[in-house]
């Protein structure tokens, strides 16, 4: 069913596109030398015919084919880009060239478009080169939709010339037979270059939307328009993740989505003022719900560490993302542990080997290591020795000699006390 003309005209939109317009009848001449920047040109392409503009239930007439003329033969021309921006970008990187010198040919616009020279460098490759090879072996699907800003002005006055009293618009067209409005124009913002959906859907100028086509997916998942994560390979991201960190950041913020019912399936444009209201404590609880469940599974696990527990829980980890980042905090307190007792053993053994090399000012002699004595290795004498060589009082030496040898200190400590 196509849209009554009220709701076009009560759009307001501030970007619309048409087309797009194939050149199957009459293949443009392609010049990979030509045009204003050396850099190749296509002459001849089909920018927009008299018809209806398929999806939008309006009717493109010779008016704005005039209009769209007029646009193009202004001093700069209008841009052109390779495919049109969407949801994964603005066009950056895909601008192919201008369209000048527009004329009418019968029912239909032609153009020249002509390339720049970074349009065969850019990010994607060479995108001038790709687009004229396709023009001369595939014309059919090659094709151009305009970009623009609508007059709704101009077109509720048209409508308002061509109604009966009770409303009911009759297009002047004798083959617009299905009453669709008028589109007029105010400004044109680009003419780019695209392939035809209905003829190939994923083909050509689908190459590099496949962010856009999961973006969407993901969005939909997260707003609760579909009940399947969707399978992504462009996004590097978790839709779980994503959705239970949009549900809570909803809860949190007291904020609901409510959903926007059109009037009819075509009514992709319209403005609906009467939207329908989502159930939002419902969304509500199942974020709650998510959120305490994700808190219970890193209690479950790390209730050791509650310090641990909160960090994880308020940064959104899951308990799996937790595990990882938890065995990596234990092999790294593991290894300065490591490292610590590895520093502490060669300080020691620095300390025996001072002690067991100490020959003192006094021309005192090392004093060795040996075993006896119920394994103290002749504590005291050596306790002696050391307070001779380091004129020291042996108590002093005593201690000293405890600290760098706490085993033999002990053994010494057990003899004293067996002798009673």
């Amino acid at each position: 069913m196509a849209r009554d003309a009220r709701d076009i005209l009560t759009t307001p939109l501030s970007r619309y596109r048409v087309g797009p317009q194939t050149s199957k009848d009459a293949p443009p001449a392609v010049s990979r030398e030509g045009g204003l920047y050396k850099a190749g040109l296509i002459r001849g392409a089909s920018v927009i015919a008299r018809g209806e503009a398929k999806g939008h239930g309006e009717w493109i007439d010779g008016e704005l084919l005039d209009q769209v003329t007029a646009a193009i033969n202004q001093a700069e021309g209008v841009k052109s880009r390779f495919a049109h921006p969407g949801l994964s970008g603005d066009g950056l990187g895909k601008a192919l060239g201008v369209f000048r010198t527009a004329r009418r040919d019968g029912d239909r616009v032609l153009a020249d478009l002509h390339f720049f020279e970074t349009a065969h460098q850019t990010p994607d490759g060479d995108l001038a080169e790709y687009v004229m090879g396709f023009a001369e072996e595939s014309p059919e699907h090659f094709g151009v939709s305009i970009a623009f800003k609508p007059d709704y002005g101009a077109m509720k006055a048209h409508e308002g010339e061509h109604s009966d009293d009770d409303g009911n618009f009759t297009s002047p067209d004798p083959q617009n037979i299905k009453n669709y409005p008028h589109i007029r124009m105010a400004e044109l913002y680009a003419a780019d270059v695209v392939d035809e959906p209905a003829a190939n859907p994923d083909g050509l100028f689908h190459r590099g939307q496949e962010i856009a086509v999961e973006a969407e997916a993901l969005a939909e998942f997260v707003l609760g328009l579909s009940d399947a994560p969707p399978a992504l390979a462009a996004l590097d991201v978790d839709p779980d993740r994503i959705l239970r960190f949009a549900r809570g950041f909803l809860d949190r913020h007291g904020l609901r989505i409510v959903r926007d019912e059109p009037n009819d399936k075509e009514k992709d444009m319209a403005d609906d003022k009467h939207p329908t209201p989502v159930d939002a404590e419902a969304q509500q609880a199942l974020g709650r719900k998510a959120e305490s469940d994700r808190f219970k599974a890193l209690r479950a696990r790390f209730g050791d560490d509650p310090a641990f527990v909160a960090e994880q829980f308020e940064a959104g980890r899951t308990v799996e993302e937790a595990e990882g980042l938890w065995q990596k905090r234990q092999i790294d307190t593991l290894t300065e542990a490591n490292a610590a007792l590895s520093a502490e053993n060669a300080d020691l053994k620095a300390k025996i080997e001072q002690l067991e090399a100490a020959g003192g000012g006094k021309g005192g002699a090392a004093v060795p290591f040996k075993g006896g004595d119920d394994g103290d290795g002749d504590f005291y004498a050596r306790a002696q020795a050391l307070s001779a060589s380091e004129n020291i009082k042996l108590d002093e030496a005593m201690r000293k000699l405890a600290s760098a040898e706490p085993e033999a200190y002990r053994a010494y400590k057990r003899k004293l006390a067996a002798r009673g």
